[in-house]
């Protein structure tokens, strides 16, 4: 049986977030986190010092499983192997997830998205704002990005580019085209 709800702070981040009491947990939502469902006993020891360092991670962890239509369910033998799931991203793969982050934003070729860097940062698996900022004018920097305005980007042509998928007669053709 659920309890009424009400704003606390998020156990995960420490945004706030709506709570509801269950009889074997608490469920949480939290608009960094997503939707989450965590035992009594994670709640009462995931503010552990000791693993302080896995809580952005696993912020991570439960916003895209909420992209993916999945609400996490949390208990104290499985949180730390989902948050550390997502502390070996590489890069590469974070600058991707950038791109795919603006990229999915677009109705169409050019057009403007504006980005919620505190918002949307465990989408990428960066641990801050200022990470997922960084990635975004790396991208730019690499013209797959066109920064518009502040927070505010379009995919370029080469950021789609290297986001489908090339076959071999696309790629001989493009290698064509350079030389």
């Amino acid at each position: 049986m659920a309890t009424d709800d009400k704003v606390e702070a998020c156990p995960i981040c420490g945004w706030d977030a709506r709570t509801i009491q269950l009889s074997d947990g608490v469920k949480v939502t939290c608009s960094l986190c997503g939707n989450v469902s965590m035992t009594r006993t994670l709640v009462a020891t995931i503010g552990n010092p000791k693993s302080q360092h896995l809580r952005p991670y696993l912020s991570c962890y439960t916003r895209q499983a909420n992209q993916q239509g999945t609400e996490a369910q949390l208990n104290s033998e499985n949180w730390q192997d989902f948050a550390r799931a997502h502390t070996g991203t590489g890069v590469s793969q974070k600058l991707m997830k950038a791109l795919r982050l603006v990229a999915d934003s677009s109705t169409h070729l050019g057009v403007q998205v504006e980005i919620d860097f505190e918002d949307a940062y465990p989408l990428v698996d960066a641990t801050s704002s200022d990470e997922l900022d960084y990635l975004l004018n790396s991208l730019a920097d690499r013209n797959y990005l066109k920064a518009e305005a502040v927070r505010c980007y379009s995919v370029a042509v080469e950021g789609w580019e290297r986001l489908e998928p090339m076959d071999g007669v696309r790629s001989c053709f493009l290698y064509s085209i350079a030389i």
